[in-house]
């Protein structure tokens, strides 16, 4: 009966000292900062990913050494792991990546920002999502016209408009430094922009416009009078009304003079003040190296071609030929 007693005490003994041993390397393992000298990146869970296959997940991209230790955490907390797009820190401990991931703290939101928009359309889409108030954006974003790069961003919920404007302007120096890009040449490129419909056309209408510029012409282009129109239009428009219009409509063609504004290149030489939109790299490309050709003119025909002339009655033919 001893014998068995010293025996039962014996196992309890070691099931203790085991489990006190297993339980402090957990908490150790669990409490322990990555090491990982990873920048952040973006990690995306699916709805109705398990526990076990984010835990695999992060041990593959390094995240957590252990994707056990990860999934055991997770069962004990009886954490859910939220679904989405989440920014992913290499540097956290098992438990902390764990709340992040269940708590949403690091979620984001994927916004595009489509080439062409102006700064008023971006801050309207913002106020649409919720994601920004429309005046928090335009008051971060003035006097960036052109500059706020149009691409696919990650937005966390603790940035501000501030924030998102800088992310869109260190895009922009990113994407457009080494080209060595003038003020004047963005503003050319914002014109191509709203000008051009495929990429293959933007070189040429470049070089018509840097054509019409070297000679002292009118540029005559559309898209600086529906800015300078709307322009006019929108000015102390609520955030909802901002949301409803609609940019760049079309108005008559014998209303383009009388459009006052220095934007308005029908009735002003030389190029706008300012870009009128925000626009893509291919656009900026054709301004900063514009084709060579003897153009002076061009449409797009009803037919969706693209139609340049070396002179106003080859322009006059191409217009009774291909607009229907």
């Amino acid at each position: 009966m001893k014998k068995t007693l010293i025996i039962v005490f014996s196992i309890l003994l070691i099931f203790i000292i085991v489990s006190v041993i297993a339980y402090i390397f957990y908490k150790k393992a669990i409490n322990t900062e990555n090491l990982s000298t990873k920048p952040n990146d973006i990690i995306e869970i699916e709805s109705g990913t398990s526990t076990t296959e984010v835990a695999e997940r992060l041990e593959e991209l390094g995240a957590v050494k252990d994707s056990r230790i990860f999934w055991l955490y997770a069962k004990l907390s009886n954490k859910k792991i939220q679904a989405g797009m989440h920014t992913l820190v290499y540097s956290l401990s098992v438990k902390e990546l764990t709340e992040k991931l269940s708590s949403g703290e690091y979620l984001l939101q994927k916004v595009t920002v489509p080439e062409g928009k102006r700064i008023e359309q971006i801050a309207a889409m913002m106020e649409d999502k919720k994601i920004f108030n429309y005046y928090d954006l335009l008051k971060a974003a003035e006097g960036n016209e052109g500059h706020l790069f149009p691409d696919t961003y990650y937005i966390a919920k603790k940035t501000t408009a501030s924030d998102f404007v800088k992310m869109m302007l260190d895009n922009f120096t990113a994407k457009t430094s080494a080209l060595n890009l003038s003020e004047q040449q963005l503003i050319l490129a914002s014109i191509i922009e709203r000008e051009a419909i495929n990429d293959d056309e933007r070189p040429t209408i470049a070089g018509i416009f840097s054509n019409r510029l070297n000679i002292g012409m009118k540029l005559e282009a559309d898209p600086t009078v529906l800015y300078a129109n709307d322009s006019q239009k929108i000015a102390g428009i609520t955030p909802y009304d901002a949301t409803q219009y609609t940019f760049w409509q079309p108005i008559s063609f014998s209303l383009y003079k009388t459009v006052s504004s220095p934007f308005n290149t029908y009735i002003n030489s030389g190029l706008p003040p300012a870009p009128i939109c925000s626009p893509g790299l291919e656009s900026i490309k054709a301004a900063k190296d514009p084709e060579t050709n003897n153009y002076f003119f061009f449409l797009h025909g009803s037919d969706g071609g693209f139609y340049p002339a070396t002179n106003n009655s080859e322009h006059e033919i191409n217009k009774d030929k291909y607009l229907f």
